[in-house]
């Protein structure tokens, strides 16, 4: 049964709002004031919340606000209710985060269709989310054993090798060495992402941090570095080709550098040998725009949609490295800094994947 916290100081209207949700069967909780309403939603955490703005001792926007400040209300769909049918306040309202309002005066029929509109959306939301969650357990199930059992295999076999083999030459002995090391460099580096992951996933619900100060630098050398080395990784330094305009930016050098990582490590990844990587940047407006593009095998409009879930696209077609992270970071990142990532793609042909900063 779903749970509706309706909070209206006038006693008339809340009394006909209560009566009009028992009779579609869900529960109603009510609260005279914004306080008390504050109270009763941190305490019952209703499916939805139905709030006046005009009140005594909290107003309906302050409610909002403290709504969505305490993480345990945050997602709750809150809908306004108004006696105040100017555009000013109905903008007010969406601005400050609420989901809908309702004019007063407003029809039981109005009222239901409402109510039935948010918590329709609010289960389609969940629904996704559900789905999104779900495609993530089934990347990680896929592709985590086998990344990690993969190099894990080789040191163990070839250690094994060097230990059991009564006769193993010096050449042999660092040939197996190379390889373990190489394994162990794997290892590490998936290690190394997953971590990353969740360090940003952290920054990014720092509100300290996303406020903070930089200092200005200049965007083509961390660029041109980064790209330079990822380049050079994949043995493939011909085939990237630069195209870097001097754009000074306040970014975090560091973060500049993991997307950038991240956006040519999987063009690279995802294309042949003699195929060109293209690295641009510019200065569009007030953006910082950088793009990364390939002549690999593309996207769907379907992956295109879900690109930043960290979901490795076509695993069980294609064998390759990686756990799909990359893009998840590099859009988390972008959003940190208030940017979008947008991904164009041909499948069989190309994909191009841009990061727009506000300067």
């Amino acid at each position: 049964m779903k749970r509706i916290l309706v909070i209206e100081d006038d006693e008339a209207v809340r009394g006909l709002i209560v009566e009009t949700i028992g009779l579609k069967d869900w529960e109603a909780l009510a609260a005279a004031d914004g306080e008390a309403g504050v109270q009763a939603a941190q305490r019952e955490l209703p499916d939805l919340i139905l709030c006046d703005i005009q009140m005594p001792k909290m107003d309906g926007y302050a409610v909002l606000e403290a709504i969505r400040e305490n993480k345990s209300t945050a997602s709750i769909p809150f809908v306004f209710l108004t006696g105040l049918g100017d555009k000013l306040t109905m903008r007010k309202g969406m601005e400050s985060g609420a989901d809908d309002y309702l004019v007063k005066p407003f029809t039981v029929q109005e009222l239901i269709a409402a109510i039935e509109a948010r918590l329709q959306k609010q289960a389609a939301v969940r629904e996704s989310a559900e789905t999104r969650l779900n495609e993530l357990r089934e990347s990680l199930t896929f592709a985590l054993p086998h990344e990690l059992v993969t190099p894990l295999n080789t040191i163990l076999g070839f250690s094994s090798l060097m230990i059991e083999s009564p006769e193993i030459s010096r050449e042999e002995t660092k040939e197996y060495a190379a390889l373990v090391h190489q394994a162990g460099e794997r290892l590490k580096k998936l290690v190394e992402k997953f971590l990353i992951y969740a360090q940003v996933e952290l920054t990014t619900a720092d509100r300290e941090a996303q406020s903070a100060v930089r200092a200005p630098h200049l965007t083509s050398d961390t660029i041109s570095a980064v790209a330079g080395r990822v380049a050079r990784e994949f043995n493939r330094g011909k085939d990237l080709q630069l195209t870097l305009a001097p754009v000074e930016h306040r970014i975090s050098a560091s973060h500049l550098e993991r997307i950038a990582r991240e956006l040519v490590e999987n063009a690279f990844k995802f294309s042949e040998v003699d195929s060109k990587v293209e690295v641009k940047t510019a200065r569009n407006e007030e953006m910082f725009v950088l793009e990364v593009s390939d002549r690999g095998r593309g996207l769907s409009a379907e992956q295109i949609q879900r690109v930043g879930t960290a979901i490795q696209f076509d695993r069980r077609l294609h064998e390759q490295q990686g756990t799909g992270l990359g893009l998840a970071i590099a859009r988390r990142l972008t959003e940190f800094y208030h940017g979008k990532m947008e991904v164009r793609s041909k499948q069989g042909e190309s994909t191009s994947v841009t990061v727009a900063i506000p300067a």
